[in-house]
């Protein structure tokens, strides 16, 4: 009888084990799971040698928007698998619009039933799960990660999609609240594309705050490289830093190289952040530093720093120069020794700039490439996906205007700023100094709630400082209906979401506006400066354009009072020449520069079509081309760049 009840035994266990193994597929595929009250497909590749005799490692790869979870499984994980063994690979499908990870709502219970439903088909060391995630679904890793670091062994993640420094930060009501104190218990590696500008800022934002958080963390940033998953070489790095944090006994690294954005005298203070990378405590450290190349003396630090440490350390202050300068810092060594090569960066640079003189009036800007200057001109990011661009789409004169937008859809960046810093204006030398700047904005309206507002508009302001930015004096502020230069508001449509529906575009001079700006106020100062300030409601799209700082006695000689039609400039800039298309009636040509002044007039021929202006005899700069044409004077401005 015992003989019988062992075979029987057996022959279950057989029976099992065969159930087992139908259940394990191998190579790729996908399953259909019941999360959410509804089936998703969880996309799989499993090695074709699958043992079920020995533990595999897991990898929970979550996909970014606009890619499906079986697309994500072939382009990465399948990859991946040729060079990253003994490894499942889980794909789930994403619960947000377009099933991608914007939503938290739901993305614990994705994550969660993946790991359970990999655990029990399939023999997984608990001890070697890593989750990855790509865009929004790095975002997504990120919260659950530091949610449950006990779950897993480390975090990798290319180009989180934080959806602002609002959500980096842990913003109240715009963020996931992210737990940064749980780096400390699992290791973080993070990529991002230098080309990726949208994230470059909050990426920065989120380094930072793992690293204040002493958090085990490796960010590498890769040159070349767009929104996309970097290459093998740098995807190995980051899952040996995953195995090994502590790979090198004595290490240190450098992060946040922080010069300041701009100064205002000749003299520059830079700090950055210094970071114990290895096992053993950093007790002493020789830093070198320099700024345009021109070495400083070195500098020497003692103290006591642990394993992922960091300290910020503030430099003595050196000489600079007018406009733009590099500031470089490189570590000479640690305990008095040179360290260990590893991850980690020993030398790093960031550029500032430095203005202590002035410009004289009048002066120009058009956002032209060439303009004279314009790149004394600087823009003050708070850290979201946009800050201000230069686009053709619309423009009052010549070839583009500067944009700036938000929505309330992406980009949470409710109560930020995002500003345009001027050079110095000397003030005194024109007679009764004024602003003069075209614009076009429109904002939105919906019939219905909309994410609890129902409407959402930006505000424009003007300051002005006269002590070199210590303190300003706002000098224009507009918003909503007193803002906006056309009707009615924008009303994109909510069921089928369009991104390209939420960007305003004026599609005629009607829908521009020129605002001015009187300084009298400012008129005996020699070192003003000027900060255009686009502050965020979540709601529009301002453009700005033919921004003169004059006098305002001259302000007659070059307003744009007509639409230019028909009326073309070509080259612009110009060299040499530029071809001038007439419009019908063309009686007389114009040329004035920015003050107002007229440099050049030629009377046309009737029926004249196109004419060749030469620029031999003027300089450089920017230029007014006025065509009488009957009872209407048509204006385009004119760049000369020789």
């Amino acid at each position: 009888m015992k003989k019988f009840y062992s075979i029987a035994l057996i022959v279950f266990l057989l029976c099992l084990f065969s159930q087992s193994v139908y259940s394990q597929q191998k190579g790729s595929f996908d399953i259909n799971v019941n999360i959410i009250n509804g089936s998703r497909p969880i996309c799989f590749y499993v090695p074709n040698d699958y043992d079920s005799t020995k533990k595999y490692k897991l990898m929970v790869c979550l996909h970014g928007a606009g890619q499906p979870a079986n697309s994500y499984r072939d382009n990465l994980a399948v990859p991946l698998a040729s060079f990253v063994k003994n490894t499942i690979f889980a794909c789930p499908e994403g619960g947000g619009p377009s099933g991608d990870f914007y939503y938290q709502q739901g993305d614990q219970t994705i994550i969660d039933s993946s790991l359970s439903y990999t655990k029990s088909h399939y023999n997984i060391d608990d001890k070697e799960i890593i989750i990855e995630g790509f865009s929004l679904g790095g975002r997504s890793a990120l919260k659950w990660g530091l949610d449950n670091p006990d779950k897993i062994k480390g975090l990798f993640l290319n180009t989180p999609a934080v959806q602002s420094n609002l959500d980096a930060n842990n913003d109240q009501a715009f963020s996931l609240k992210y737990k940064y104190q749980n780096a400390t218990k699992i290791p973080v590696a993070i990529t991002h594309g230098a080309d990726d500008l949208g994230y470059y800022h909050i990426i920065d934002t989120v380094f930072k705050r793992l690293t204040d958080a002493q958090g085990m963390v490796y960010f590498t940033r890769i040159l070349g490289l767009a929104h996309r998953i970097p290459g093998q070489a740098v995807i190995q790095k980051c899952l040996d830093f995953i195995n090994n944090p502590l790979k090198n006994s004595l290490d240190a690294d450098i992060t946040n190289v922080m010069p300041p954005d701009r100064i205002y005298e000749r003299k520059v203070q830079g700090k950055f952040r210094f970071r114990n990378f290895g096992q053993q405590t950093i007790n002493s450290a020789v830093i070198g530093y320099s700024v345009n190349g021109v070495p400083a003396a070195d500098f020497s630090w003692s103290g006591v720093l642990s394993s992922f440490g960091t300290l910020d350390i503030l430099l003595p202050e050196v000489d600079c120069m007018e406009n733009m300068n590099s500031f470089s810092v490189k570590i000479k060594s640690i305990n008095g020794q040179n360290s260990d090569a590893s991850l980690s960066t020993k030398l790093d640079s960031a550029w500032f700039q430095c203005l202590t003189q002035s410009v004289k009036l009048p002066a120009l800007l058009g956002f032209e490439q060439g303009e004279p200057n314009i790149d004394l001109w600087a823009t003050h990011s708070a850290g979201g996906m946009w800050s201000w661009g230069v686009y053709s789409d619309s423009k009052t004169q010549g070839n583009v205007a500067l944009l700036m937008y938000n929505m309330p859809i992406v980009n949470i960046n409710k109560g930020t700023s995002e500003d345009l810093l001027s050079p110095l204006f000397d003030l005194s030398s024109v007679n009764n100094p004024c602003i003069k700047f075209d614009l076009s904005y429109n904002y939105f309206s919906f019939s219905q709630l909309v994410l609890g507002y129902y409407t959402y508009t930006d505000t424009l302001r003007i300051f002005i400082s006269t002590d070199g930015g210590k303190s300003f004096t706002e000098i224009y502020n507009k918003s909503g209906k007193a803002l906006a230069t056309t009707t009615p508001p924008i009303s994109p449509s909510l069921t089928y979401i369009n991104l390209d529906d939420w960007i305003y575009v004026p599609t005629s001079l009607s829908q521009w506006r020129t605002d001015i700006v009187k300084l009298d106020e400012f008129k005996n100062e020699t070192k003003a400066l000027i900060v255009f300030q686009y502050k965020s409601g979540s709601g529009g799209s301002l453009w700005m354009d033919n921004m003169n700082f004059m006098s305002y006695d001259n302000i007659g000689g070059i307003a744009v009072e007509t639409d230019s039609q028909g009326f073309t400039l070509s080259p612009n800039p110009a060299r040499d020449f530029t071809n001038i298309t007439l419009p019908a009636n063309s009686s007389e040509l114009n040329v004035f520069d920015i003050s107002g002044n007229k440099v050049y007039s030629n009377m046309l021929n009737a029926g004249e079509k196109v004419y060749q202006l030469s620029t031999n005899t003027f300089g450089n700069g920017a230029y007014i081309v006025e065509v009488e044409a009957g009872k209407a004077k048509h204006r385009q401005k004119l760049v000369i760049n020789k």
